[in-house]
């Protein structure tokens, strides 16, 4: 048997006895070990990296958006504040709103660098009034408020304001009982009237209810312009035929038109440049300080 073996291992051909003996012994040198797993990594490296980057940009920029939120609250209530002793006229509630800007804006050091930045503040509300990414309103009280509960206007001194009407404020406690609505009761709250053109009491018609809608700017590179880019083919701004993204036709995919977005998206600064914004909708409510009168 072991002759047979040994005579089997003889009778091999030279060539299958070579090719084992080059896979025991490769004259080629060892791959170092791990190399194949290092270029790997590079390549999941260089896929990653991008999408980690854009992540860590997307999150700054929303970061800013709600940090501008919040900010933007605190100037509202500031806005509210201003109009609560000012009879609720818009040019007072618009230097309020100007002034809670400031530290969001600029900043200041000093009282003659915050009296600087008051003053940007106002042109920076002026510029957004107009371009339309700034959008302030009254709410309450409105034209029917006064129509309930108006009375001639008087000033400190209790002389007739000519050609004003105003919502009495003074001896409110007796009033808010007392006093009856001008276009009917339409029912009670308490012992309150409720007037009939507005649904609101007296105290009810009283508080400030101001809204404002802000553009936030967008301004980390790349994701900013490109998140107002997506949202303004989302919302109508294009034509309906423009609004794809490859194969995807976003206007098949829009459940309702924004259109009042769109002056956001294509916001520009003082400076005439491009500058898209993000808007955001705050609200507040103060009682009135000083007997609210009907805007000219």
């Amino acid at each position: 048997m072991e002759n047979k073996e040994k005579g089997g291992a003889m009778n091999e051909p030279a060539f299958r006895r070579r090719l084992r003996t080059r896979t025991r012994r490769s004259p080629y040198p060892a791959r170092p070990a791990g190399l194949g797993r290092r270029g790997i990594a590079l390549v999941d490296m260089l896929i990653a990296a991008p999408l980690v980057l854009w992540m860590g940009l997307a999150i700054l920029q929303w970061g800013l958006v709600f940090h501008g939120r919040n900010t933007v609250s605190y100037a509202l209530l500031e806005s509210a504040r201003q109009g609560s002793v000012a009879h609720a006229e818009a040019a007072a509630i618009d230097r309020g709103l100007a002034r809670g800007l400031v530290p969001y804006l600029y900043g200041a050091s000093s009282g003659g660098e915050f009296a600087a930045n008051l003053a940007r503040a106002a042109a920076h509300v002026a510029a957004g009034r107009r371009a339309g990414w700034i959008e302030l309103n009254v709410i309450s009280p409105d034209s029917r408020s006064f129509s309930d509960w108006g009375a001639p206007a008087r000033d400190d001194d209790g002389e007739p304001v000519p050609g004003q009407i105003e919502i009495p404020i003074d001896s409110l406690r007796y009033r808010a009982v007392s006093a009856e609505p001008a276009t009917g009761v339409a029912g009670y709250r308490g012992s309150e009237p409720i007037g009939a053109a507005s649904g609101q009491t007296l105290a009810d018609a009283l508080l400030l209810k101001v809204e404002l809608v802000y553009g936030v700017p967008l301004t980390v590179p790349l994701v900013g312009r490109l998140s107002a880019w997506i949202m303004r083919q989302l919302d109508g701004c294009e034509a309906a035929a423009a609004r794809r993204i490859g194969l995807v036709h976003l206007a098949s995919q829009a459940q309702q038109s924004r259109a009042w977005a769109c002056r956001y998206y294509d916001a520009v600064d003082e400076a005439g440049r491009p500058r898209p914004r993000w808007p955001v909708r705050v609200a507040t409510i103060v009682r009135m300080q000083s007997p609210p009168r009907m805007a000219q």
